[in-house]
């Protein structure tokens, strides 16, 4: 009731308590995430102060893609490292539908990345002492495949991973996370707010190259609308909502439908060559 009284918005306080019920699920197997008590106490916060709901995409995911199929994200294999950086980051990201947690967590070693031998997909698992939210101490690390794009090729994540693998090898020294600094001279490991920047910038940059005009939109960009977008649109695509969550990594349907799942009839009409071919792969896990 405290962080109520603090008037922090509900998304916060929802934050405030998954946190709490992961940690004593992890440290003592006790789920307490659908205690009716708890639960009773956050649906009563919700009548009294009800959250605002939007199912329009803050941003225009078709800008976004059509801007990625262009220099200076383009030709891939030359282009320099932050364009790389960008492209590839998102391009998992938007695949994977994962959290940008999980995204930090990925690793490059041999036991934690593997092609397919003719690079229908590759395989990426997060490093083994990352534990995912909603992930129980003795559940495998989280592992993603995403598959290549036989149409739409400049989109397709696999080729991103493997030109981004190879520009970076001689960067990387001793590092074993997938995604490294941009600064060659940089030897620092990047945060997971560097990744969810990442992602928000390359929305920015994808704008100011694509529809300046509608800057106002980027105001509402963040990393983690890309999950839910992903998501959104892999169920518009009509993939069963179980499999996307599961997928996904949710474990309540009416969380995912009532915070995250977005309205996408537009992104099915309009564009449909980026949208409705990045969404034919994405969770394909």
């Amino acid at each position: 009731m405290e962080l109520a009284e603090l008037k922090l918005r509900m998304s916060t306080i929802r934050q405030h308590k998954s946190c709490i019920c992961t940690t004593i699920r992890q440290t003592t197997g006790k789920d307490h995430s659908r205690d009716t008590i708890l639960t009773n106490l956050v649906k009563g916060m919700e009548k009294e102060a009800p959250p605002p709901k939007s199912r329009i995409p803050a941003w225009n995911l078709n800008v976004v893609l059509e801007a990625l199929s262009r220099p200076p994200f383009e030709p891939l294999n030359e282009v320099d490292i932050k364009h790389l950086t960008f492209k590839t980051v998102f391009l998992v990201a938007w695949g994977t539908a994962a959290r940008v947690s999980e995204i930090h967590a990925l690793a490059m070693d041999r036991d934690h990345l593997r092609f397919e031998q003719t690079n229908k997909w590759v395989e990426l698992t997060a490093s083994v002492e990352f534990l995912a939210k909603n992930q129980l101490a003795n559940q495998p690390p989280r592992k993603f495949r995403l598959q290549a794009l036989k149409n739409k090729k400049i989109l397709c994540p696999v080729r991103a991973v493997r030109i981004y693998l190879d520009k970076t090898k001689d960067l990387r020294k001793d590092r074993t996370k997938l995604f490294i600094s941009m600064v060659k001279s940089s030897t620092k490991i990047i945060g997971i707010r560097g990744i969810s920047r990442w992602l928000r910038d390359t929305i920015v940059e994808c704008y100011r190259m694509g529809a300046p005009q509608d800057m106002d939109d980027t105001l509402g960009a963040h990393a983690h609308e890309v999950r839910a977008l992903a998501a959104s649109l892999a169920v518009a695509g009509h993939r069963p909502i179980k499999e996307v969550m599961r997928a996904a990594y949710w474990r309540s349907e009416s969380c995912f439908t009532k915070f995250y799942l977005k309205d996408m009839a537009k992104y099915q009409n309009q564009n449909e060559g980026h949208a409705t071919v990045a969404a034919s792969t994405s969770l394909d896990i």
